[in-house]
Formats: C-alpha cells, sequence, structure tokens
C-alpha cells in the first residue's frame, strides 16, 4: 500500500573521509623496522588527495523477478 512503501523505498546519502592528516596518521611499517607516514611512502599518496571527503547517494528497493 502506499502507506507501507517508505519502508521498502528509500534513499540516503553517505559521507566518509578516507583520511585526516590532524587527527590520525596511517604508518607504513617498511622491511627495515622503520616506520613512515603513507604519504612518504609512495608517490601516488598525497595527503591533499586522501583528505578528500566522498559523498555516495544511494536508492533501494526491492527487486521485482
Amino acid at each position: 500500500s502506499e502507506n507501507e512503501i517508505e519502508y521498502f523505498v528509500f534513499s540516503d546519502t553517505v559521507v566518509n573521509n578516507t583520511y585526516s592528516i590532524d587527527k590520525s596518521n596511517i604508518n607504513i611499517l617498511m622491511k627495515n623496522g622503520n616506520i613512515i607516514d603513507i604519504t612518504s611512502a609512495s608517490d601516488q599518496f598525497n595527503s591533499t588527495s586522501l583528505e578528500k571527503t566522498i559523498t555516495k547517494h544511494f536508492f533501494c528497493y526491492p527487486k521485482l523477478d
């Protein structure tokens, strides 16, 4: 019924901050025993790309066969 549809069909948004330099660091243990920050471990990681906020929108509904 129209009154029950809100229990089966809905949408929402999820927000995730992958990395925050201010709150915590991601450390890598190297083979030689040294511990370094992830931004120093690889050229592929830089703090600006890791600090981006990821926002995902989703829509849920029952699968009808």
